[in-house]
């Protein structure tokens, strides 16, 4: 599974809003700013066991911190990574569908979708 997460891969906010559209519990105000140019420009960057997380939009660039590969399941792989919001390291499960992955976001849980991009960040 490693092999199949590395490269970059940007947000995708079409395939992401049409997700939160379709659970319910989504509050008129959170729903308001997500589709206001929220997603779509989380760029990450996976190189061997590091990965790189930058907004297009912002001044914000993690650098490479480590990440390793706690579980494998068929379609998805759970990493222990580097969390640098709450400066810790967190479990995050990234499933993969099609050409595209997703992770579980937002309260209720709806999925952030990425795909893979050339550039390199």
């Amino acid at each position: 599974m490693l092999e199949k997460l590395q490269g970059s891969w940007k947000s995708d906010a079409e395939r992401t809003l049409a997700s939160m559209r379709s659970v319910t519990g989504v509050s008129a105000r959170a729903r308001k700013m997500f589709e206001n140019d929220f997603f779509g420009h989380l760029i990450v960057d996976y190189r061997g066991e590091t990965r790189r997380m930058v907004l297009d939009d912002e001044d914000y660039d993690t650098g490479f911190t480590p990440f390793e590969i706690v579980d494998e399941r068929d379609e998805s792989v759970v990493l222990r990574a580097w969390d640098p919001m709450w400066e810790d390291f967190m479990l995050q499960e990234i499933f993969f569908e099609g050409d595209a992955y997703y992770v579980l976001t937002g309260k209720p849980l709806f999925r952030e979708y990425f795909c893979r991009v050339d550039q390199e960040i």
